[in-house]
């Protein structure tokens, strides 16, 4: 087909000048160049490379999650560097179900005061632990002839030394010589 550049420029289909060597490019090959550059501006108008740090999507307008380490991927919204301690996921979007912790919520809480879930982060009980626990994470059972909340409590005199049961402070192998009661606390 014989069109206006060819006949301008003196060129004719498969021969007369060399069109790659001097850049020239014939109409016919002109819809491959605008379907080419219509696919990447398209792509690249979906997906920003240059959207602000801390958000993501199509159009900049997705925060990052707050438990991304550090930051996301501004284009798919995938954290880089992993998710934070108490967070999970592929974007790092959910937090630790209750009674878990820390880095991919792996770790399993202590024994928090009234069943109640710990720090999603760092494990710690916020309001202390059950009876017959200690530590700030609630995991240390009471030192021996220790009992009760924060093992604040001192055993009475258990049979032969023996530990009291670490949250009530029942002697359950029985009182020493001269002493009465669950606790062993009662002189005879």
């Amino acid at each position: 087909m014989h069109n206006q550049y060819q006949h301008r420029h003196n060129v004719s289909p498969g021969g007369g000048r060399n069109w790659k060597s001097r850049r020239l490019v014939r109409f016919e090959y002109f819809p491959f160049v605008l379907r080419q550059l219509s696919h990447h501006l398209s792509v690249n108008s979906l997906y920003p490379a240059d959207c602000p740090e801390g958000l993501t999507g199509p159009k900049c307008e997705e925060l990052c999650s707050a438990g991304c380490r550090q930051g996301c991927n501004r284009t798919s919204g995938m954290c880089l560097g992993g998710c934070n301690a108490g967070w999970h996921g592929n974007k790092c979007a959910e937090m630790c179900p209750d009674h878990y912790y820390g880095y991919s919520c792996q770790e399993r809480c202590g024994h928090c005061f009234n069943d109640k879930p710990c720090n999603i982060a760092t494990g710690e009980c916020a309001d202390g632990c059950e009876r017959g626990w200690s530590g700030y994470k609630c995991k240390t059972v009471c030192k021996p002839h220790r009992y009760g909340h924060h093992c604040n409590e001192t055993c009475g005199h258990c049979h032969q030394g023996q530990q009291c049961n670490q949250v009530t402070g029942t002697c359950t192998s029985g009182c020493a010589r001269g002493w009465l009661g669950q606790k062993c606390i009662e002189r005879k």
